[in-house]
């Protein structure tokens, strides 16, 4: 067996080479998964420009073991140079330091000393948007934050690739001989490959796992307020992650409005009424083609 290589993957056929012959309802199956396999490689390279853009205060880093940080010291009206005080670490909660006070040290006066750096900081400590922090952070360290362009970007993504594997699956049913997949088992790989577009020092490392989580969590508080927006008559508010909106909010160039990409154009009155035919799927709940609409599918008759 051969194993593809690329942005994502499925388990691969055992037979190295599909029939020659295949029957339409194959043929059609083929074209929509190649055209989902192509969609999702796309949404990948959008998920990674989405997070090289994460500033890195949200992304803490794995502290050095000989990392240090300097602390002011109050000497104690009672103290004089040479005598030894003990002081509150204002970077960790209940730890203490011995120190001398130095020569040149007046009872009142300050002084800097040096004391270990700590990977967690409760004056800087940042919470998600529930205020507990994030999935994968333990109490040592400050949680990740993800931006609304990468939690965005994941949703979409997320769903391009269970497109991906269900058409791969109708697809694979189709032809006899070779390998089906199990796209429950398929779908849960869909985060192998994002997981490495995170910085390999983290204080505490990105799995597959949190990234799930957070998609979850992305959607339900989306679905919670546009659904509340709805209630209160401000649709035109509602707020539905689009491919072409994040590569702008990221700094790309969104796709010309024409027929080519799919976009709603002028309605151009002079055009003949049309009929779209529609084909159910014979298998599964994916059609075996795309079908582009735009504003003159949508006329309403006076």
């Amino acid at each position: 067996s051969k194993e593809e290589k690329g942005a994502n993957k499925v388990v691969v056929s055992t037979v190295a080479v599909e029939p020659a012959i295949l029957s339409e309802e194959a043929k059609a199956f083929k074209k929509r998964s190649e055209d989902c396999h192509a969609e999702v490689k796309r949404l990948h390279e959008l998920v990674e420009t989405a997070i090289r853009a994460i500033p890195e205060s949200n992304l803490p880093r794995k502290i050095k073991a000989d990392a240090m940080a300097k602390v002011s010291v109050t000497i104690p009206d009672d103290k004089k140079p040479g005598d030894s005080i003990m002081f509150d670490n204002p970077r960790h909660a209940g730890q203490m330091f011995k120190v001398v006070v130095p020569a040149d040290g007046k009872p009142g006066g300050t002084f800097v000393v040096n004391v270990p750096k700590t990977e967690y900081d409760d004056e800087n400590q940042h919470m998600d948007d529930n205020g507990d922090g994030d999935g994968n952070s333990s109490s040592q360290t400050r949680p990740n934050q993800l931006t609304k362009e990468v939690k965005d970007a994941l949703d979409i993504y997320s769903k391009g690739f269970d497109e991906w594997i269900v058409a791969e699956s109708n697809y694979r049913d189709a032809v006899p001989g070779l390998a089906s997949i199990k796209p429950n088992i398929e779908r849960m790989k869909k985060y192998e490959n994002t997981i490495k577009c995170f910085p390999s020092d983290l204080a505490t490392p990105i799995d597959a796992k949190f990234l799930r989580e957070k998609v979850k969590q992305n959607r339900q508080n989306r679905q919670k307020r546009n659904k509340w927006l709805i209630a209160n008559g401000r649709e035109d508010e509602i707020d539905n992650p689009v491919m072409e909106d994040l590569m702008v909010a990221l700094g790309g160039a969104k796709p010309k409005d024409n027929a080519d990409t799919g976009n709603a154009t002028d309605i151009d009155g002079s055009a003949p009424p049309k009929t779209i035919e529609l084909k159910l799927p014979k298998k599964g709940i994916q059609f075996m083609r795309k079908v582009d609409f735009n504003k003159t599918d949508f006329v309403r008759e006076s």
